[in-house]
């Protein structure tokens, strides 16, 4: 059997698109009866929130190294009470955000760990096959 591929902006027989919605209802219909699509919102929001946690905990540390160490050049661009406030909230963010990385750190974790394990087990296998 010979396959073509479709170019992106190609029309598809109605047979294909009916083919494609019922593929993709199914697969919703499954992912609704299962819960899978907790597991997928959850897996989600670790890796953006541990992403997010580190962009923000990397900014405010480089707020707090340059506003302690330059501070009188920080001044000349902004009034005391927007660095204070700016410094309050890097503060903040420098204490709270590590727990958030947290959930990303385990995530990425338990793959190394499974791909070690996995990378074991084939080599001990590999050795018992010959």
């Amino acid at each position: 059997m010979q396959t073509t591929i479709q170019q992106p902006g190609a029309q598809h027989t109605p047979h294909e698109r009916d083919e494609r919605f019922k593929r993709m209802a199914r697969s919703v219909g499954h992912s609704l009866i299962t819960w899978e699509w907790t597991k997928r919102l959850l897996y989600w929001l670790i890796i953006s929130a541990g992403t997010m946690s580190e962009l923000a905990f990397l900014i405010a540390s480089l707020w707090i190294s340059i506003n302690s160490s330059v501070h009188t050049f920080v001044l000349i661009f902004m009034p005391v009470g927007i660095n204070e406030n700016v410094t309050y909230l890097a503060t903040t963010a420098y204490v709270a955000l590590p727990e958030l990385v947290l959930g990303l750190a385990f995530v990425t974790v338990i793959g190394h760990v499974k791909m070690f394990i996995l990378k074991r087990v084939r080599a001990i296998f590999a050795l018992l096959g010959r």
